[in-house]
């Protein structure tokens, strides 16, 4: 039987070009190196050589375990293989790594061969990591709403992990309670290096890009901190945006009964304001709601998009956006409409600005006017 055909095909691919070529010393070492990155996957672990060993299947707890280490035989066998891959890196990998060494291909074979060997016995071992049993307790329904719960979790993921167990919740995302996501997303985002916020990127761009599911674009916008939006291809931004606006178009909100009647999926983007690319058709829209002579209307920005308003705003000042916002906030405080009054109040609290400058004096003026009641649909009775 012939090395290539005898051995598991990633050992293969990562021995090949040096055995080919006839260099059996440089085969051995890639062998070994694949040996401990596969460890090192396994287990979770940053370390090399005899550490990497003993971190991954020494101690009275091993991060990875060949049996179930119930029998003294068991424990035996765990410690068997602990001490044969030790001696792989004390007698075969070190003295090739650090010294000059010629090994034939029959060395390399016998070497080899071993070490595809101890590879199976670390494939099936159990690690202390499960990706499928951790996922179970993400979505599990006891999940703690806590933000110190979700670290908890965190914790237990392997650096080399965290961004596929990060795309397999994502993929699942509808299947779980938007507040708990929100609160583990926001904490394993948060552990991921700069290439892994990329390619997470580019999954969720891609999801964005392609589905007509409310639930996923509010989701993904949602179970991330507000600026890993900005990192989103500019398509899949503007395609979810613009379903947002269109929700937030036709939104009402009937202030006596606390209900939604329209727009509710537009009401999860209001804390992104400030980050869309279409932030200024947001604006507009918002005002033209304001603007409106249906009270519903105008409470579904008050109830949903007060504060993302005002503090968007706050950093548009002089544009003809921001002074419509002005002109419309005043005109109902000189009507009286205490909604607006409140608005008004919080804006030169909070903002200060051009809306203490610009609302100041109506605000000290205003005087309070009873709307008029709104019509009834209950039929007059003798």
């Amino acid at each position: 039987m012939s090395l290539k055909t005898g051995l598991a095909e990633p050992l293969w691919a990562a021995i090949e070009a040096a055995y080919e070529s006839g260099n059996y010393t440089g085969a051995i070492l890639d062998a070994m190196y694949y040996l401990g990155d596969c460890i090192r996957e396994k287990a979770g672990l940053q370390s090399d050589g005899v550490a990497l060993v003993g971190q991954a299947l020494g101690g009275k707890s091993p991060k990875l375990k060949v049996n179930k280490l119930q029998t003294e035989s068991e424990r035996s066998i765990q410690k068997g293989t602990e001490n044969l891959l030790l001696g792989l890196y004390q007698s075969i990998r070190n003295p090739r790594s650090h010294g000059k060494h010629v090994d034939t291909k029959e060395d390399a074979d016998a070497i080899i061969f071993f070490i595809d060997y101890l590879l199976r016995i670390i494939g099936g071992a159990k690690g202390a990591f499960s990706k499928t049993e951790f996922l179970d307790r993400v979505f599990d329904p006891s999940f703690v709403e806590r933000k110190r719960y979700a670290e908890l979790l965190v914790q237990i993921i392997p650096p080399k992990q965290r961004l596929d167990v990060m795309i397999e919740v994502y993929r699942r995302k509808e299947k779980g309670e938007i507040r708990k996501l929100i609160l583990f997303g926001e904490v394993l985002v948060a552990k991921l290096e700069e290439d892994e916020m990329s390619k997470l990127a580019e999954v969720v761009s891609e999801e964005l890009n392609r589905t007509d599911s409310n639930d996923s674009v509010r989701f993904s916008t949602r179970i991330f901190p507000i600026e890993f939006w900005t990192r989103l291809d500019e398509s899949a931004k503007l395609r979810s945006e613009n379903r947002f606006l269109q929700s937030v178009a036709e939104g009402e909100y009937i202030k006596s009964s606390g209900k939604c009647i329209k727009g509710a999926f537009g009401t999860w983007c209001n804390e992104h304001l400030h980050v869309f690319l279409m932030k200024n058709d947001f604006i507009w829209a918002l005002l033209k709601k304001l603007k409106s002579s249906n009270r519903n209307e105008q409470d579904y920005v008050f109830e949903y998009f007060s504060d993302p308003l005002l503090s968007t705003l706050s950093e548009m000042q002089g544009t003809a956006l921001a002074n419509l916002a002005v002109s419309t906030i005043d005109k109902y405080l000189k009507a009286g409409d205490k909604r607006f009054y409140e608005l008004a109040d919080y804006a030169v609290q909070i903002y200060e600005g051009f809306w203490k400058d610009s609302l100041k004096e109506s605000i000290d003026k205003f005087q309070e006017v009873e709307p008029t009641p709104e019509p009834t649909d209950i039929p007059f009775e003798n």
